[in-house]
């Protein structure tokens, strides 16, 4: 005579899940770290607000970032002066001849202070210029 195993009604069969709250513990981490740095990428710049223009997600940029009335430029997160950018372009231009430049300039300077960099851009041998402004028009 075979005897049967059976189950206590009590002990059902369980998914154990702790696994999948690994790997999205692990995911929120790897995105919280992702956007840091993405964040850290562009100077704090209040930019000026436009009704129009395009869209600048079409190709990754060169950001060049306008400080202060005195010149000083943040690229990529180290600063310059102006007369060190135009060096910094002709390089980049050497490298990517179809190199496209967004201009990030704060909304309180004056365009005296934004023209030397512009001009700094075109020595460098930049065709494309790019300037940032946020959507929305006149706040």
């Amino acid at each position: 005579m075979r005897r049967r195993l059976v189950q206590p009604a009590s002990e059902t069969p369980r998914v154990n899940v702790t696994p999948m709250i690994d790997v999205v513990m692990v995911l929120i981490i790897f995105f919280l770290i992702v956007g840091r740095l993405a964040a850290e990428k562009r100077a704090p710049v209040d930019l000026p607000s436009a009704d129009f223009g395009a869209d600048g997600a079409l190709a990754t940029p060169m950001v060049v970032n306008v400080l202060a009335p005195d010149g000083r430029v943040d690229i990529g997160g180290r600063a310059f002066v102006v007369g060190e950018v135009t060096l910094l372009a002709e390089d980049r231009v050497a490298d990517e001849p179809d190199l496209v430049v967004q201009l990030r300039a704060d909304r309180s300077l004056a365009f005296d202070a934004v023209r030397p960099v512009l001009d700094a851009l075109r020595a460098g041998g930049v065709e494309s210029i790019q300037l940032a402004a946020r959507e929305g028009g006149r706040p």
